[in-house]
């Protein structure tokens, strides 16, 4: 059965299944989600050799004891390690989300912890492309026991923001200071600033709207000797005459542009702005600064990099580092082109001239910013690239969080890292596929920890580097696997074939224009009836019939009824004729019966914020399809049983949350409907009209992607965050 891109099929639910039923090596279980990793990747036929997870948007070090640390994973939660980094344990998988930002300590108490959802690093390199891989988030979660338990609070003032930093006044562990960051995927704009809560979350102030309430605040200290006086960062990634750095003497009360720091106005070339400030010296501070995008030449690049020894009265440009880090055969600037997406900043709290500065690489200064060294390349070893959090640990030791997990500095001479990875299963996954046969093998398409491939344990191997999309397996020759994939941002191949299980790779994207706009991850699906039969998405829906070989587009903007130039989301075949095609496109639905020669527009009527992740067809009635939307209101699952003339809500009682994947299971009469939405998975046996949560022990992450082994009566889940989950079923 053909399922669309982003979705999967579904299964039917029925008791007395064994786990013996399939004989996978991790067992499976009829009522309970078990998790599959990966947890971590390790090295399989690539050359970055270090075991990683996933991103981490920040992380937190207990203030005595070196071994506790907590982090914040984009799309997977909060997690706790108490033995330094061997051991993992997931926080907040029940919570209301996982997308995270910010996390802090309360100095004076260190059993209370301030999590921040909401992913700040959102900008101009993230949002190109249609990459909407950095959410929003519901507030802020408190825990007064160490993370054991949380409750939600600033629900109304930061629902569906993104915060970016918290910090906790050292002596009061009620008075927290929060940063609400830049605008996310289906975030809200607004309520930005400086919020102030003196009884620990229950009541906010915004402390800063005399300088914005829609500018990004990217970051926030405070003055280590005087809990009174703070500096924020006002660093819109694309560009604000808030931008700058800003003072309070005062507990946020009034707020003053920190000296001479040249603000947005009088300098339109700061964008995104991250600061630092170590015990050691609290009247020196370090500002790094990117440029805002555009003009696309030295959009997010390093700007520079300044410093004030007076308490920010007056600041100085530093020496620019320069092409420091290697990226692919060649030296550049540490923030490469995305340094509204990967910024941070630390200095060494034992000595004010020893600072961190961290982007696609990471980089030291000894000499207060004078001259400076790359200790993180994260070409084949060490820390992996993209970094997003800096912290000391209780021994002075820096830990470092990135797209690839979390590592610590244990000599910073040598350097010496060691990988604080474990156990921790918090990769985001953007595509998954099965093995037709084998439940100990899948291949999955993640973001930035490369293609991986599961081969019955929990320790995935990367078959693949770079940024992984959707896979697909051969259903006649399971060898032959396809798959999306990102090496480098700019490359026109995307896509690849391989034909011995992932151990090498063919690129093959002949006939496909690599001038036409397209989304970061390219949609295709693969033919349920030709595992050689293809179809993929620019702004035209290209067709294989070889197995990559050869492309031929079957539609084109602006002819044969395809009146659309946007990007296409996502594509759908039906199995019952290989001429009907489903496809969208900005928003729109096109349909063609006569494969590709004309389009029909069949949208989805009456929807304010169109846009839909995943469609499929029913296998035995080509007029039969489903629509999903990833936005809130407005409904989230659409039915059509006249090719799309008509469409039916049949949201229901679904929450009102984006929803990104839709599968169905018609060996069941009728057609079982199951969803994947940003906090889980839901089923329907009655055609829509209700849904209930499906069985228990799946964490309220995100789900890209639902697929179904109907032999081996397997659903999988695929996260964007907390990685592979699959329940055991059994057929109707």
């Amino acid at each position: 059965m053909l399922a669309g891109v982003c979705a999967g099929l579904l299964w039917g639910i029925h008791a007395g299944v064994k786990a013996q039923d399939v004989p996978a090596s991790i067992p499976l279980d009829a009522l309970t989600w078990t998790p599959l990793g990966p947890a971590p990747t390790v090295n399989g036929p690539t050359d970055y050799i270090e075991p990683a997870s996933g991103r981490i948007a920040a992380l937190a070090a207990h203030p005595t004891d070196p071994n506790t640390i907590y982090i914040a994973a984009a799309g997977g939660g909060v997690w706790r390690t108490n033995d330094g980094g061997v051991t993992w344990t997931p926080m907040t998988d029940a919570q209301a989300t996982l997308f995270m930002g910010a996390i802090a300590i309360a100095p004076s108490d260190p059993n209370l912890i301030y999590a921040g959802t909401g992913e700040p690093h959102m900008g101009p390199s993230k949002a190109k492309n249609f990459r909407d891989n950095i959410y929003y988030g519901r507030g802020v979660l408190r825990s007064a026991d160490g993370g054991n338990t949380w409750t939600l609070v600033g629900a109304a003032q930061f629902d569906r923001r993104t915060i970016s930093k918290i910090v906790v006044d050292p002596a009061d562990p009620n008075t927290v200071y929060v940063a609400v960051g830049a605008l996310a995927t289906n975030g809200l704009p607004g309520n930005t600033g400086i919020w102030k809560s003196t009884d620990g979350g229950v009541n906010w102030t915004n402390t800063a709207t005399a300088i914005s309430t829609t500018a990004a605040f990217s970051d926030l200290v405070m003055d280590p000797s005087n809990a009174q006086t703070l500096f924020v960062a006002v660093g819109a990634p694309a560009g604000d005459p808030a931008n700058g750095v800003y003072k309070t003497t005062n507990g946020g009360a009034t707020w003053s542009v920190a000296g001479d720091f040249p603000t947005g106005a009088a300098d339109p070339l700061n964008g995104r702005i991250a600061l630092a400030v170590s015990p050691a010296a609290p009247m020196t501070l370090y500002a790094s600064i990117a440029r805002p995008g555009p003009p696309a030449s030295l959009t997010n690049s390093l700007y520079r990099i300044m410093k004030t020894t007076d308490a920010g009265v007056t600041w100085t440009a530093l020496p620019t580092p320069g092409s420091i880090c290697l990226s692919e055969g060649a030296l550049i600037n540490y923030l490469a082109s995305s340094g509204d997406y990967h910024m941070t900043l630390a200095a060494d709290p034992a000595n004010a001239d020893t600072v961190y500065a961290a982007g696609i690489c990471m980089i030291v200064s000894n000499d207060g910013g004078n001259t400076w060294a790359a200790i993180a390349q994260g070409d084949t070893d060490g820390p992996h690239r993209d970094h997003h959090g800096i912290a000391f640990d209780a021994a002075g030791r820096l830990l470092d969080g990135n797209d690839g997990g979390i590592w610590r500095l244990d000599n910073p001479v040598t350097p010496m890292w060691t990988n604080l990875n474990g156990n921790l299963q918090i990769t985001q996954l953007n595509g998954l596929a099965l093995h037709p046969t084998n439940p100990d093998r899948m291949y999955a398409g993640t973001q930035d920890t490369g293609t991986t491939r599961f081969g019955g344990t929990l320790q995935w191997e990367r078959v693949l580097r770079g940024d992984g999309g959707m896979s697909a397996v051969s259903t006649v020759d399971p060898n032959r696997i396809y798959q999306i994939t990102r090496i480098s941002s700019s490359s026109p191949n995307v896509f690849r074939r391989s034909a011995n299980g992932g151990d090498t790779w063919l690129i093959r994207v002949a006939g496909i224009d690599p001038a036409d706009p397209r989304n970061f991850y390219l949609p295709f699906v693969m033919d349920a009836n030709n595992s050689n039969r293809l179809l993929l998405g620019t702004n035209r829906v290209y067709e294989t019939t070889a197995g990559g070989d050869a492309w031929t587009a079957v539609s084109t903007p602006g002819a044969g009824g395809w009146t659309s130039s946007d990007n296409i989301d996502c594509l759908a075949a039906a199995a019952s004729d290989v001429n009907t095609i489903y496809a969208s496109a900005g928003g729109r639905i096109f349909v063609t019966l006569d494969r590709g020669a004309t389009w029909l527009e069949r949208s989805v009527a009456g929807l304010a914020n169109p846009h839909f992740r995943a469609l499929a067809v029913e296998p035995a009635n080509n007029q039969i399809a489903y629509a999903v939307r990833d936005r809130f209101g407005g409904g989230h699952v659409f039915r059509t049983t006249n090719g799309g003339q008509d469409w039916t809500d049949i949201s229901s009682n679904l929450p009102n949350l984006p929803t990104n994947t839709i599968a169905l299971d018609t060996r069941a009469t009728p057609a079982a409907l199951y969803v994947g939405t940003d906090d889980g998975v839901y089923a329907s046996t009655d055609q829509g009209a209700t849904w209930g949560r499906f069985r228990a022990g799946l964490p309220n992450a995100q789900v890209i992607e639902l697929k179904l082994n109907t032999s081996l009566n397997i659903l999988a889940a695929a996260t964007h965050g907390r990685g592979v989950w699959e329940i055991l079923l059994s057929a109707p």
